[in-house]
């Protein structure tokens, strides 16, 4: 009797060691196919968010697409179209211009080729007509910036009344540069 109980005991306990583990693997698989479907699930709405962003991406450059040909038309200038502008203010100013240096910088990042190209402007007339000109170089058409502006007026000995202008400015282009 103490045997079959004994036994009966062992039996008891193997079988809920074994209820347990059957317990615990159930668990544990309904919790991994949980963090499937969490990550199957995860996995479509980062795909549906990256379609939906290159859809986004496509609207905007086809809704832009008329700003970024003028934006292109703008940038897009060349060296010789350059000088012919600023050489136009001088004569719309009523000075002569002359351009004493030009010095190019090529851009570095290929993702945004966009050049710089530096200009040494001289002007030498009267003040209004030098204030003049300096005014319309900073209302340029080209996408420029006046780095520095410089007035001096001539001693007597050069012209009675004259000053001479300087400005160094820089034009930004998306066109190519020549290299030398």
């Amino acid at each position: 009797m103490k045997d079959t109980t004994h036994m009966l005991a062992y039996l008891l306990l193997a079988f809920a060691v074994l209820s347990w583990s059957a317990f615990g693997w159930f668990a544990f698989a309904v919790l991994g196919t949980m963090d499937e479907r969490l990550a199957v699930r995860t996995s479509y709405e980062e795909e549906a968010l990256r379609q939906a962003s290159a859809l986004r991406r496509h609207a905007i450059a086809r809704e832009t697409k008329s700003e970024r040909a003028v934006l292109a038309e703008h940038t897009g200038v060349d060296i010789v179209r350059m000088i012919e502008t600023i050489e136009q203010v001088g004569t719309d100013s009523g000075t002569a211009i002359e351009i004493g240096q030009v010095s190019s910088a090529p851009s570095t990042d290929p993702a945004q080729p966009l050049n710089t190209v530096g200009f040494v402007i001289q002007s030498q007339g009267t003040f209004a007509h030098a204030l003049r000109a300096a005014e319309m170089l900073y209302a340029l058409s080209l996408p420029s910036t006046i780095e520095s502006v410089q007035l001096e007026r001539l001693p007597a000995a050069e012209a009675k009344g004259a000053w001479r202008l300087v400005v160094r400015m820089r034009v930004f282009t998306s066109a190519e540069l020549p290299t030398s």
